[in-house]
């Protein structure tokens, strides 16, 4: 999320370069200065025809997070560097000069300060003073930062571009989909002419293709002139709050013409370098509505937040939005599948409910509704639905290849409302597949480091290594009140543990009052809503449902995020979780006697999180070959290697679902758990349970 800093976190962040995030290495380190000699193969692109049957349309494509590419082969960027136009280059800070209509281009992360002119990025327009944080990287399309012209034509901008540390590059320790995503270390051929640097920073500019280290294919992010025309169109009505809704096949530049309308709504007050009055004061507010590759939130969610500043990056660089700067989180809701097509009703509900909240928001904030692909069948019902309940200004199809009956239907239902029909910008960057994306989206929520609380950062420790909440779902004030499985059958509350055990949910508050016949006893509950929760012996998990196994009503509930079960102590009548949820809003939600609810989906199963730990190690062994007098093995020696302990170190009865390895006396052993584990359990176990 790129956010905007404070006098104080301005000095933090440039004044003391020493200062590095205490829970991740150093950016300068050994492992960030790795360069391999393989090059990833791109994969072929494809061609789409969006006239074809609808499974051929609904067949799932890469993400349109990253759309309006096009390779660029030699020359990135009009600006080229020289000793006028190089102000400062050490391995902090990078300044330059450009000319009027000069552009950019920058791989990784860094934070971009405007001490000059004005410049243009994602479509939004950056005044003189202003700061912000940028991801930039191979997986999607590269924005270029362009200079713009003011009435002044030789007026020029000067940048300088921070090094950051917020610990997302470090996620490749643990992960293959975050290697060789960012700036790499040059190659000895790169950069002939001496002038770009070739220090280790955690961005590097690009100014030909010759200047990337591992000699990957570059993508640059590019609109069409028609884009631009709709986009200074939709941001100049006056007469009205926008309220947009962005439609079209998968694939075709949705989320991307979101985040171009988002960025100049809220920089419209930006006038010759100078900030004036302007509508950005409220904000923007987005539905987001796609839950297979949603920007805001872990996939299976649809939610509605407000921005206060713009965005650069893409969703895994934003898995969440943190309460600063304006920016928050007003609702959400999680259908925990990456699709809405098995409850389409349901589907429609979280929208109407979202739409509903945005209402209430004070003042005149814009809305931009992002609405996924699914435009055949029940997706146009509900789109259709969608179009006659919302009071829209306009709405952009983002595919000028139709299919053309449903163009013709969308227009029909819009009667007078404003119907724009762009042309489609796909992607040729085929670096990761959709169903990686979504992965690196949950994964990247799960790392996220909460202790921070100027901008987003990550913390790249395998889960198997993070001490779990200890939740209890059993007694007269569990925790946990149920636990619902979503799906077209109601498993027996026997079968819940294998059934939940190493997967991920939803966490939902119930937002009205539940009351219970008898809290003391393990008889079946009724709630007044039609909630009844069951529990079976051997386990006594609390199993959830409503009549005709119905998802929760989005007018009473609520999501909170995800989490991931690490595993369930059927002893102690406790579920030991994983989640980026601050510890201090769970136990609010407990204290004031909110129910929450653990909801199982369709959600893709988190393969990526039983092997972290195998990740760490391979990367880590590939760094450092064993010594010639090893005898111990590859894993190390189990009276010094912190990671190995017996399986049953940590709770007596607690099932774990983790990648069990052998030791090097072929003993069975848990890559995850931490030394002194018992001491955990008894002294430093975070609990929720009120005493």
């Amino acid at each position: 999320m790129s956010v905007p800093l404070s006098a104080v976190a301005v000095r933090k962040q440039f004044g003391d370069t020493s200062s590095t995030n205490k829970r991740s290495r150093s950016l300068t380190s050994d492992d960030e200065q790795e360069s391999e000699s393989l090059t990833q193969s791109p994969k072929q692109s494809h061609d789409f025809d969006y006239l074809t049957a609808e499974a051929a349309i609904e067949t799932e494509d890469l993400s349109t997070q990253g759309v309006s590419g096009h390779q660029t082969l030699g020359q990135l960027c009009s600006f080229q560097p020289s000793d006028g136009n190089v102000l400062q280059d050490d391995e902090n800070i990078l300044t330059l000069r450009l000319k009027a209509g000069e552009t950019l281009c920058v791989l990784g992360q860094f934070d971009l300060r405007v001490k000059e002119g004005v410049i243009r990025l994602v479509g939004a327009t950056l005044p003189q003073g202003s700061i912000h944080r940028v991801y930039s990287s191979v997986v999607h399309s590269i924005p270029l930062i362009q200079c713009v012209p003011s009435e002044n034509p030789e007026r020029e901008a000067v940048l300088e571009l921070h090094a950051c540390k917020s610990g997302l590059r470090l996620l490749k320790r643990i992960s293959p989909m975050f290697d060789r995503i960012w700036n790499e270390k040059p190659s000895e051929e790169s950069n002939a002419t001496g002038l770009a640097t070739k220090i280790q920073r955690s961005f590097a500019p690009l100014y030909t293709t010759e200047d990337d280290g591992i000699k990957r294919r570059i993508y640059l992010m590019d609109i069409s002139p028609r884009w631009e025309t709709i986009l200074s169109r939709i941001s100049s009505i006056r007469e009205r709050t926008p309220v947009v809704l962005v439609c079209g096949p998968k694939a075709t530049g949705k989320s991307t013409f979101v985040r171009y309308l988002a960025n100049r709504l809220l920089t419209l007050h930006v006038r010759n370098g100078q900030s004036t009055e302007g509508r950005s004061h409220d904000g923007v507010a987005i539905l987001d509505a796609d839950p297979g590759q949603p920007e805001f939130s872990p996939p299976g969610q649809l939610s509605l937040v407000q921005l206060h500043t713009p965005v650069f990056g893409p969703p895994f660089s934003h898995p969440y939005v943190p309460q600063i700067w304006g920016n928050r989180l007003i609702r959400a809701h999680s259908i925990v599948a990456s699709s809405p097509k098995d409850d389409p009703f349901h589907f429609r509900d979280c929208i109407y409910d979202l739409m509903k909240h945005h209402r209430k928001i004070p003042g005149s904030v814009p809305l931009l509704i992002n609405y996924p692909g699914w435009i055949l069948g029940s997706g146009l019902d509900v789109l259709l639905d969608l179009i006659r309940a919302a009071s829209l200004t306009d709405i952009v199809y983002t595919s000028e290849l139709g299919p053309v009956e449903i163009v013709q239907t969308l227009q029909e239902a819009a009667g007078p409302i404003p119907f724009h029909t762009l042309q489609s910008q796909p992607t040729a960057n085929r670096a990761r597949t959709a169903a990686e994306l979504r992965a690196m989206q949950i994964q990247s929520y799960f790392h996220l480091n909460p202790s921070q609380n100027i901008s987003l950062a990550w913390d790249a420790t395998s889960l198997t290594h993070i001490k779990p909440w200890v939740v209890s779902y059993s007694g007269r004030r569990p925790g946990i009140f149920g636990v619902m499985v979503c799906g077209e059958h109601i498993p027996a509350a026997a079968h819940l543990v294998e059934i939940l055990n190493g997967s991920l949910v939803s966490i939902t508050a119930i937002e009205h009052e539940i009351t219970n016949d008898d809290d003391d006893n393990h008889n079946d509950v009724k709630a007044s809503n039609g909630l009844q929760v069951t529990r079976s012996p051997p386990y006594d998990l609390p199993l959830a449902t409503l009549p005709h196994n119905a998802p929760f009503p989005p007018q009473t509930s609520r999501t909170l995020g995800l989490a991931l079960i690490r595993g369930i102590d059927t002893q102690a009548k406790t579920l030991h979780l994983l989640t980026p949820i601050l510890g201090s809003e769970l136990r609010h939600l407990h204290h004031h006697n909110t129910k929450l609810v653990l909801v199982r989906g369709r959600l893709e199963t988190p393969g990526w999180a039983y092997v972290e730990e195998m990740q760490r190690r391979a990367r880590k062994e590939k760094k450092t070959p064993p010594k010639k007098n090893d005898t111990t093995g590859s894993r190390g020696d189990p009276a010094t290697d912190s990671v190995v302990v017996e399986t049953r170190a940590l709770f007596d009865g607690v099932e774990m679902p983790w990648v069990v390895l052998p030791d090097a006396d072929n003993t069975k052993i848990n890559p995850g758990l931490p030394s002194g584990a018992r001491t955990v359990q008894k002294r430093r176990r975070r609990d929720i349970r009120t005493k």
